[in-house]
């Protein structure tokens, strides 16, 4: 399971999501935040955290079984150290 925190609080597990408002090199707005305790960005305009993690960020262990219904639980993430689905998860909300 993915592991993630908002609002860059430490875990027992030392994973946490911390919002900004950073651009890429082109200019598009980015979500940074720590992932399994690394410090990563992903773009803003994904759809839902699901896409960032395996498109962008290559995290395949969340799967895509009903995007974006959000009812099979096959994208369980840990957020705050409570499950979520990820395709139902915004990417500012991921953020904090």
């Amino acid at each position: 399971m993915t592991l993630l925190k908002a609002n860059g609080s430490p875990t027992p597990s030392g994973v946490a999501v911390a919002a900004a408002r950073p651009s890429d090199s082109r200019g598009a707005d980015v979500v940074e935040f720590e992932l399994n305790g690394e410090r990563v960005a992903a773009r803003s305009d994904h759809p839902h955290l699901l896409e960032a993690l395996r498109t962008e960020l290559g995290i395949i262990s969340p799967k895509d079984g009903c995007s974006p219904s959000g009812q099979c639980g096959c994208c369980a993430v840990l957020i705050n150290g409570r499950a979520r689905v990820a395709c139902q998860v915004d990417m500012e909300k991921a953020a904090g």
